[in-house]
């Protein structure tokens, strides 16, 4: 010790003691003072004595703290030239001997009076400047001495130093070790790490808790582990008996500090974390791993000290052999006497005598709780799979049935237990399926065994698992149709409940096996097998029984004609909603993968056109519905949806029927979108030709089935057709051949234009000509049927002239009727169009003539498709427009496709993708060059200037809407905005219509790039003849392709192969150690610095 530094520090606490005695001496002369001033009786002599007293207490106090004052510079400035005299202070590396003797001595001079301090404690605000100021000096003092001398022996000693301190969170800076590399360092570590946890005093869990984080066990750990094995050490002896002795030294931790909650969880948790990072990577054979993993665990377990229980679910079970997990498992169920497993059977069979388990679970909940977590991570550490490996080593799957069968006994079965356990092990099992499917079944087997004692809690438990990974067995199938059939209403929900919540869509894994009906492309394997979805809809034929029953006159097979002749009752509200929730699973299953059921061929040879009909005129809705039920899974099963030939000799059609009026309509949508790619493509058009598709769509119109979605599929995977043929170097297309099909059975039908159902299946097929680029097949096709309408107009106008002769000769030449009948027919040449009439009359007579044409809005792509036929049809109209001038057209002007272009625009939404096309198409015909003066719009226009009028305000309202887009996606609204902006321009500036107009001398907003493409062209430069001409790069044609190949269309996700996401739960060793190893948590050394000595005077 430095008796002189002692000395210094000795007075300058005496000085502070004097300066807070004399403290207290002015609050009570205050005091005094403050009662003498509230008592007017109080002698002036005695205020006189107060006021004196106090002008000497205030002369003794300045006197005091100057003192004080010189006493700490005293202090200070020995300090400062006990540092500035070392050698080491320009290099901050160790010099001379003698400094670090100097340096030592200063330490132990200021710890050793800081503990006295608190030995010998006087007033408590001088002890707790003295310690401020002393603790000031001591960083300074340790800081220098720190950071000159590194080694671990010197660190060891200034944090032997700590320990004697009794308060120590103020010097955890101070506790700087230096990076282990080797065993040495390791061991002086570990002894660091002895010393506080055996000898350290403190009653405060802060000191502690603050040294461990300033040590950052796992951290040095992790990076002497990394070292070592980097060294390719081949004997691994010494790194275990360092990890037990490390390990050993913090759980003896946690029973000395068992008091002290916060503390024990920290040191259990890294006990978890150096035995996971030891466990990694390690090359240990794997007897030494279990004995060295069952110590840690059965010292855990034996504990009285229910936070160390809380970790004993966190042990790294996986490390261990599946044998030593099966001792480890027995063990903590106390089942000493089990058998070892032999088979899965005789294991089931094994009597599970879990008197004493169930006992210490009584007693203690919450050591329960931590025994029901380690058990549960014991059986998520078995990979998965091992159910399917259980023929050769049944060991791992014995230890699921046996902690499973714990857990269900132990929370569903044991009315002591399970009020306490039941919601902790629900969530138990969840976790434990999540990975071992099977343990579902288990559980379906066991709860079907006791449901009379289960009841609700049955639907309690499966309503947690997660069933839509559960791959279920045939013999789950048995239980399941147990509990349909069951009386008890629990029974039933809990089926249906499974049921509907199985996962029947597909996994990544592509089947190997390619479908004999869908060739062209390999598809995915269902996340459940072929026969377990057979099985299903069979089976769930068969619960229907017991509400609809189909009587079996025929002790062989079913005779379902006669079932359907005899059952004529009047359903009950419960089997009404038994069949629609059969109806909804069925239509899950994928029945048109399965391969072709004898089954259903059987069910088939009953389903004769006598039968169908009798279904299709029953009385019952739900007899007729469960008729059709049996009729749509045994046509799904059999050859007569694969093949059109059976399906044409098989009743198909009416089959269809069937099930559109007596069952469900989206089941049709579903059947045609698998079938017909299927006969397209092993039979070319023939489904398309035959007559009773047009009369089925008759039925199917009437219906709420959306024919749009059932096109899309079609054409979806015709593409996905193409996309394989073309792989193989063909060049038919079976997209043409698909958008054909559809295009020749509207148009089959003389009056499809006037039919709302049959324009929207044209709709849809142009807008997916347009996205994949086969408007070649709509364009021609539309001329034609033009041609016709027009030809087949001519003729009933013809007729209705006649007529309307006969009808004056009948009523004496009435003029009032012959006005009325004039006036409904224009008078001159018919006037066909493709785009249906308003006026229902003409409608219901298949006549399409009026004297104001049609407007849709509903069918835009349509529209477009038929207003650019139309418009090349007109041509000849348009030349000849000048030399009629409008005494007797040939054509009404309401039927000029200007005219009709521009209303369709003003009831188009601003974001159709076709609005810059219908657009374009309005002003190339508005600046068409008609002769060296004249443009079409100057004359069309000249008599209904407010439709220009109209159309600017439009094209305002457009811009505005692009304007407000632009914060969602300002580039591509910017270049809408500023089109639109010229477009209103252009119709604003009247001199655009005259021939002799210089468009370069306009400004740049008007976009005359753009405006150049539409003006002052000829008939025969117009884009209605040319596809190339068209303004495409204003529509987004990509996003639409992808839009379309994305939906999700029915019976496309079997084909689409996106890969699965990657699986990131696994981390390596140094992710893990970024994850709890960071450095972070040590708090960095004080600065080092040198204060040149100034003695103060």
């Amino acid at each position: 010790m430095d008796k002189e530094l002692a000395s210094l520090l000795v007075n300058y606490k005496a000085c502070l003691e004097q300066i807070f005695e004399i403290n207290n001496k002015v609050d009570q002369l205050n005091t005094s003072e403050q009662l003498a001033a509230n008592n007017e009786k109080t002698p002036e002599k005695v205020t006189e004595l107060i006021s004196k007293v106090k002008l000497d207490v205030d002369t003794a106090l300045k006197r005091r703290c100057t003192e004080a004052n010189t006493a700490k510079s005293d202090v200070q400035y020995y300090i400062d030239d006990a540092l500035w005299n070392c050698a080491c202070r320009t290099t901050l590396k160790p010099t001379k001997e003698s400094d670090k003797c100097r340096l030592e001595q200063v330490l132990c001079t200021l710890f050793d009076i800081e503990k006295q301090s608190h030995d010998n404690i006087g007033d408590e605000n001088s002890v707790n400047q003295f310690h401020e100021d002393l603790h000031q000096w001591l960083l300074q003092v340790a800081t220098i001495y720190i950071t000159v001398y590194t080694e671990m022996e010197d660190q060891k000693r200034v944090f032997l130093f700590l320990l004697d301190t009794p308060h120590v969170i103020w010097a955890v800076p101070l506790i700087q070790l230096p990076p282990i590399y080797d065993t040495r360092q390791m061991d002086s570590y570990i002894e660091i790490m002895s010393q506080l946890l055996e000898k350290a005093t403190w009653t405060e869990e802060d000191n502690y808790l603050a040294i461990l984080d300033q040590l950052t066990v796992d951290y040095h750990y992790s990076r002497f582990l990394e070292s070592y094995r980097s060294k390719d050490n081949e004997e691994e002896a010494d790194l275990l008996n360092i990890t037990n002795k490390l390990t050993n030294i913090l759980f003896n931790g946690t029973r000395r500090f068992h008091d002290m909650r916060s503390l024990t969880k920290r040191l259990c948790q890294t006990i978890i974390q150096i035995t996971q990072l030891f466990i990694e990577g390690t090359n240990y054979d794997q007897d030494r791993i279990d004995t060295f993993l069952t110590d840690l665990i059965d010292l855990f377990h034996n504990t009285e000290n229910y936070t160390t229980w809380i970790f004993l679910s966190q042990f790294p079970f996986k490390a261990l052999s599946i044998q030593a997990l099966w001792h480890l498992t027995l063990q903590l169920l106390h089942l000493d006497d089990f058998p070892e497993p032999v088979t899965l059977e005789k294991t089931l069979e094994s009597p599970f005598g879990m008197d004493s388990f169930k006992s210490l679970l009584e007693d203690n909940q919450m050591h329960g709780i931590f025994m029901l977590n380690s058990l549960t991570n014991m059986c998520t550490s078995i990979p998965s799979g091992v159910d399917q490996l259980s023929q050769h080593d049944p060991i791992a799957t014995c230890i699921l049935i046996v902690v499973s069968y714990a857990l269900f006994q132990i929370a569903f079965i044991d009315k002591e237990l399970r009020n306490m356990y039941y919601k902790d092990v629900r969530d138990h099992f969840d976790i434990v399926c999540q990975q071992h499917s099977f343990i579902a079944s288990l559980l379906l087997c066991w709860t079907v065994e006791h449901m009379s004692e289960m009841q609700n809690m049955a639907l309690y438990l499966f309503h947690s698992l997660p069933i839509n990974k559960w791959t279920v067995l045939k013999n789950d199938l048995k239980w399941l149709h147990q509990l349909l059939l069951s009386e008890n209403t629990v029974d039933i929900q809990l089926a249906k409940y499974i049921i509907e919540n199985l996962n029947y869509g597909y996994t990544y894994v592509m089947d190997p096996e390619i479908s004999k009906s869908q060739p062209w492309h390999s598809r995915r394997r269902p996340f459940l097998s072929y026969d377990i979805h057979e099985d299903l809809a069979f089976l769930i034929l068969d619960a229907c029984q017991r509400f609809q029953p189909l009587s079996d006159t025929n002790k062989g097979t079913i005779d379902l004609v006669t079932s359907a002749v005899v059952s004529n009752y009047i359903a009950t509200n419960s089997g009404n909603d038994f069949i629609h929730w059969s109806w909804t699973i069925v239509q899950k299953l994928k029945l048109y993968d399965c391969p072709l059921s004898t089954r259903a061929a059987d069910i088939e040879l009953s389903l004769t056109p006598t039968f169908l009909r009798t279904v299709l005129n029953s009385y019952s809705d739900m007899s007729a519905s469960h008729s059709a039920l049996v009729i749509y899974v045994s046509l799904m099963l059999s050859a007569t949806s694969r093949h059109f030939l059976r399906f044409e000799s098989g009743d198909g059609w009416l089959k269809l029927l069937t099930i559109l009026k007596r069952g469900k309509p989206e089941a049709v949508i579903q059947i045609m979108s698998e079938m017909i790619p299927s006969f397209v493509y092993m039979h070319g058009d023939d489904l398309f030709n035959d007559a009773s598709l047009l009369d089925f769509l008759k039925h199917l119109f009437l219906t709420k089935v959306q024919m749009e979605s059932i096109i899309g599929a079609n054409v979806w995977q015709a593409q996905l057709i193409d996309d394989s043929v073309m792989d193989q170097g063909f060049g038919f297309s079976y997209v043409d051949l698909m958008i054909h099909c559809w295009l020749k059975t509207v148009f089959r039908k003389n009056d499809w234009i006037n039919q709302r159902a049959l324009i929207a299946i044209m709709d849809s097929l142009c807008r997916l000509a347009f996205i994949l680029k086969r408007r070649k097949l709509i364009h021609p096709m539309l001329i034609e049927e033009y041609r016709r309408l027009e030809r087949q107009g001519n003729q009933q106008l013809q007729q209705q002239q006649q007529q309307q002769q006969q009808h004056l000769g009948e009523n004496n030449g009435s003029p009032n009727l012959a006005r009325f009948i004039r006036s409904m027919v224009y008078e001159g040449n018919v006037v066909p169009t493709l785009l249906a009439n308003n006026d229902e009359w003409f409608g219901l007579r298949g006549i399409n003539i009026s004297k104001a044409p049609g407007i849709n809005s509903h069918h835009i792509w349509f529209v477009f498709e038929a207003l650019i036929a139309e418009t090349a049809v007109e041509r000849p109209y348009r030349e000849e427009i000048l030399k009629e001038n409008f005494k007797h057209p040939k054509r009404p002007l309401d039927f000029f496709s200007i005219y009709r272009w521009l209303q369709h625009i003003l009831i188009i939404p601003a974001d159709h993708p076709l609005l810059p096309l219908f657009l374009q198409m309005f002003f190339c015909l508005h600046y068409q060059k008609l002769d060296d003066t004249t443009t079409l719009g100057s004359i069309l226009f000249n008599k209904k200037p407010e439709l220009l009028s109209k159309l600017r305000d439009y094209i305002a309202n457009v811009q505005t809407y692009f304007g407000q887009k632009m914060i969602v996606a300002p580039d591509i609204a910017e270049r809408f905005q500023q089109l639109y902006y010229a477009m209103w321009l252009w119709l604003g500036h009247n001199e655009l219509l005259k021939h002799d107009y210089d468009l370069q001398q306009l400004p740049t907003h008007y976009n005359v790039d753009r405006l150049k493409l539409c003006y002052l062209r000829t008939e025969d430069e117009q884009p209605w003849y040319d596809e190339s001409l068209y303004w495409v790069d204003l529509v987004d044609r990509n996003r639409l392709l992808q839009e379309f190949m994305q939906y999700p269309w029915e019976s496309s996700e079997r084909f689409r192969t996106k890969g699965k996401s990657e699986d990131c739960s696994t981390s390596s060793l140094k992710s893990r150690r970024s994850k709890m190893t960071s450095e972070s948590t040590a708090a960095p050394l004080p600065p080092v610095y040198f204060r040149e000595p100034n003695k103060v005077t």
